[in-house]
């Protein structure tokens, strides 16, 4: 299997959303308790901002790590059918995003991105992928939307 994206290192599928739902949980409790009285009215505009501040961008968060997370799966599954059409003799699937698996997508800054590819020296690449050794810097914003698509980069 290749490599895992950069930008799915960082925590595992669940994180995000165990973290969703106890600041959910725990600012809808605030909520209930401060406007039913049973609590002070200062904490129930506490747990509003809880939920407001913290959940929604959590909540983002995680649906973004999902679609990054299965589109490993699908790169993941595509490999092995390849590997297959390899044995048989059959020609190569084409793949989701027609795009190298060792092209990474740096983030330089919010609207500038550099790509890089660190292909081994003895693998070559199928002629329908993309990468940025093969088609040359002039090609690099059609890499960079590829990889965006694949990896889920906002």
């Amino acid at each position: 299997p290749g490599r895992k994206p950069k930008q799915l290192i960082s925590c595992g599928v669940f994180t995000g959303f165990i973290t969703y739902l106890i600041l959910y949980f725990g600012g809808m409790t605030l909520m209930i308790l401060g406007f039913t009285g049973s609590l002070s009215q200062g904490l129930a505009y506490f747990g509003l901002a809880l939920v407001v501040v913290f959940v929604i961008p959590t909540f983002l968060y995680t649906t973004r790590k999902c679609r990054g997370w299965s589109h490993l799966r699908d790169r993941d599954i595509y490999d092995v059918v390849a590997i297959e059409c390899l044995r048989m003799g059959e020609p190569l699937p084409i793949p989701k995003y027609a795009v190298c698996k060792f092209c990474i997508l740096i983030k330089r800054s919010k609207k500038i991105y550099d790509v890089v590819c660190d292909r081994p020296d003895g693998i070559l690449v199928p002629p329908f992928l993309c990468c940025i050794d093969n088609l040359g810097r002039e090609h690099k914003r059609m890499v960079v939307r590829e990889l965006r698509k694949a990896y889920v980069v906002k």
